[in-house]
């Protein structure tokens, strides 16, 4: 049985993408794969520098995967058309598995060590001193907050006796 005499007439069965082309398309998600796992490997040392609970890791993770989704998708639209490829898939994934077993782990081990041991004495002094004019202000929104809470209740308080009497 002829395979492509289920294809409409007119149908081209020549190759769309050249050999060359298919390699240069592999070594570019395996790029992007590698800046994939670096941008993952900063969310695990943000992870690791700040506490974060199980919503706020969720959250990152959900919004990380949709960057590398539509990343992916840009990549794909502009660079095969818009063909989904599995060597294209397989060579991002190729690239984060080399990110993570040549550097990745030492790369944040190593730097979240470094922001520890600065982080008590330049870091959070630091945003110390850039947050004090915020907390200020805060502050004395909610004091002025406080106030005008405090005398609507006295005025309702007041109306309430000048109706009664």
């Amino acid at each position: 049985m002829n395979i492509l005499a289920i294809l409409p007439k007119g149908f081209k069965t020549e190759m769309i993408f050249s050999v060359t082309k298919e390699a240069k398309l592999f070594f570019c998600s395996v790029v992007i794969g590698i800046l994939f796992g670096i941008g993952y490997e900063a969310l695990r040392l943000l992870r690791r520098t700040v506490r974060h609970n199980d919503t706020a890791v969720f959250i990152e993770d959900f919004l990380f995967v949709i960057v590398c989704a539509f990343w992916y998708f840009v990549f794909v639209h502009a660079s095969a058309w818009g063909q989904i490829r599995l060597f294209i898939f397989i060579g991002m994934a190729l690239g984060m598995a080399l990110e993570q077993l040549t550097f990745g782990e030492l790369f944040v081990d190593s730097l979240a060590l470094v922001i520890s041991r600065i982080s008590g004495r330049v870091i959070f002094p630091l945003l110390k001193l850039l947050a004090r004019p915020f907390v200020s202000i805060v502050r004395s929104t909610i004091n002025i907050w406080a106030k005008f809470v405090q005398s609507s209740k006295v005025l309702r308080k007041n109306k309430k006796q000048a109706e009664n009497a």
